[in-house]
C-alpha cells in the first residue's frame, strides 16, 4: 500500500495571522516613528536652548563691557532726528529703543567735557535685531564740544552697524532700554525676550534677558 508522506507539506497563513502580523508591524512602525520623532523635537529644543544661552552671553557681555568704558548713558525713543534732542532723552523709568553709551574728557581750562567716543544699541521691533556701532568724535566736533545730539544727528548717515543679536524682543512696546536715573546716578536696563526654535512644533525656547549697569 502506497503511503504518502505529509512531511514536506507547506502551511501558509491563515488571514487572520496576516492582519494580526500587518497590525503588530504597523504598531511598530508607529512607536519608532514616534520616537524619531520625539528625539528629533528634543534635538531641535536643545538647539533652541543652546542659541537663546549664546545670545544671552553676547548681549550681556557686550553691554557691560561697553557700560564699563563709558562714563555717560543716554536713551532715546529711537534714531530718526527729530526724536533726537535733548528735552527728548528718556528719563527715570521712561523706555526706548535707542541706548548711546558716551565716553568724554575734560579740557584743562574748559568748563564742560567734550565728548570723544560713542557706542550706540539699536533695538529694531520689526527685524527683531540688537545692532551696535561705534563712533569717534571728529576733531572738529571735539574742538566746538558739540553736544550728544549734535553729534548724533550730524552722523546718522554714516554710523555702520554690526549685528550684536538676531531673534530678540522687547517685553514692553516702548523699547528695551530702560533709563534708571535717580538723582546724578547714571544706570540703565536692558530688557529682551530671546526666542528660538518653533513654537508650532514644540522645538521652541523662550528666555527673558535682563542687564543692569551702572555708568561710574
Amino acid at each position: 500500500m502506497l503511503q504518502i508522506s505529509t512531511k514536506n507539506r507547506r502551511h501558509g497563513f491563515s488571514l487572520v495571522e496576516i492582519l494580526i502580523a500587518m497590525t503588530i508591524s504597523v504598531v511598530i512602525a508607529g512607536i519608532a516613528a514616534w520616537f524619531i520623532g520625539e528625539g528629533m523635537r528634543f534635538s531641535l529644543r536643545t538647539a533652541a536652548s543652546a542659541d537663546n544661552d549664546f545670545t544671552q552671553w553676547s548681549v550681556s557681555s557686550r553691554l557691560q563691557l561697553d557700560s564699563k568704558l563709558a562714563n555717560g548713558a543716554t536713551i532715546y525713543s529711537d534714531m530718526t532726528a527729530t526724536n533726537i534732542k535733548t528735552t527728548l532723552r528718556r528719563l527715570g523709568g521712561e523706555r526706548g529703543n535707542l541706548l548711546v553709551l558716551s565716553s568724554s574728557e575734560r579740557v584743562a581750562g574748559a568748563s564742560k567735557s567734550r565728548y570723544t567716543h560713542l557706542t550706540g544699541y539699536l533695538f529694531d521691533s520689526s527685524a527683531k535685531r540688537l545692532a551696535k556701532f561705534e563712533h569717534e568724535v571728529s576733531s572738529a566736533q571735539r574742538a566746538s564740544f558739540a553736544d550728544l545730539e549734535t553729534i548724533l544727528t550730524s552722523n546718522l548717515g554714516s554710523f555702520t552697524f554690526t549685528t550684536v543679536a538676531n531673534g530678540v524682543d522687547s517685553l514692553d512696546s516702548a523699547g528695551p532700554f530702560v533709563s534708571r536715573d535717580v538723582g546724578n546716578i547714571n544706570a540703565a536696563t536692558a530688557t529682551f525676550k530671546l526666542e528660538q526654535g518653533s513654537k508650532l512644533n514644540h522645538t521652541g525656547d523662550t528666555a527673558v534677558v535682563e542687564i543692569s549697569f551702572l555708568i561710574r
